[in-house]
């Protein structure tokens, strides 16, 4: 089955079913320009859905990151850190590591100063 994704302000999204695997053909100006992998995983211990995206033969940039070749797929954002993902979209910013560092200096109770230290370390590891 094919599918032609329609951009929506640069962005294509489509729904995936769980435990199946799929690939993409990347067009560009209509012409074959890559294939991409999608492999999904219900991981049923703490229903959650893993992905693994790998490049057939160009790099990949996600979110203004150039990853080769394979994406890995994002560490969960633990839930002390909820309240300090301003956008919701699961994952920690730098605007959002500042926003926290001055939190912690404005007296937020909320921060210990390990808190922020494993702040700053999900931010390198996410």
């Amino acid at each position: 089955m094919e599918t032609e994704l329609i951009s929506e302000n640069g962005w294509f999204s489509i729904e995936l079913d769980e435990d199946k695997n799929y690939t993409i053909s990347v067009r560009k100006n209509r012409m074959p320009y890559d294939r991409i992998n999608v492999q999904t995983q219900k991981i049923s211990n703490n229903n959650k859905l893993k992905t693994k995206i790998t490049s057939i033969s160009k790099d990949i940039v996600v979110d203004g990151k150039l990853v080769k070749q394979n994406i890995a797929v994002l560490k969960p954002l633990p839930v002390k850190f909820v309240h300090l993902d301003l956008d919701n979209d699961r994952t920690i910013s730098v605007k959002e590591v500042t926003n926290a560092i001055d939190l912690f200096f404005d007296g937020d109770n909320r921060l210990l100063e390990k808190d922020l230290n494993d702040l700053i370390d999900f931010f390198y590891e996410q």
